[in-house]
């Protein structure tokens, strides 16, 4: 009979290197910086970004022009007009990365949705073991006030879950 010190051990697997891209790598270099102040709920306002509007503004796509506040069911944050990739000026709420952005990125949506969701543990005053289902970047900067660098580590940690580089079943952007 076996004892566990003469089974095997099974060695970890080895998984290449996550391809990341020219464009990814240097949102994720942008968010360690430290030049750009956090914010919340909007892409970018008030000298203030959360963490997609520090991609878009990675990706130079830059706001036509800010057309005013809207109240959400959260709070009233900024619209901006951006510059459509045919030219045309397309009108995006302030939460969520462009068309052009979501593909340049290879991102699974515009409020970077994680698929497949992150399980983690989560600290509760009420049940400290609980676990929590991380949905989106969005969640990470708004509702955890995750920093900008604990964003890029999260990031890196789930690459898999944020883009689609590997994902070969579409060229659709989910």
């Amino acid at each position: 009979m076996n004892t566990i010190s003469e089974v095997p051990a099974v060695p970890a697997p080895q998984y290449p290197e996550f391809p990341y891209t020219p464009e990814q790598l240097q949102w994720l270099a942008d968010l360690d910086s430290g030049k750009y102040q956090q914010g919340k709920f909007c892409l970018q306002q008030d000298n203030k970004f959360c963490c997609l509007g520090v991609a878009m503004d990675s990706l130079g796509i830059k706001p036509v022009r800010f057309t005013g506040n809207y109240n959400s069911d959260f709070e009233a944050a900024a619209v901006f007009e951006f510059p459509a990739e045919n030219g045309d000026t397309a009108t995006e709420a302030s939460g969520s990365l462009t068309p052009e952005a979501i593909r340049r990125l290879q991102m699974n949506s515009g409020a970077g949705a994680l698929y497949p969701q992150i399980a983690v543990p989560r600290h509760l005053k009420k049940d400290p073991i609980a676990l929590t289902c991380f949905k989106s970047l969005v969640e990470l900067n708004d509702e955890y006030e995750y920093t900008h660098k604990q964003i890029a580590d999260f990031i890196r940690k789930y690459p898999t879950s944020v883009f689609t580089n590997l994902n070969t079943d579409t060229d659709e952007v989910l």
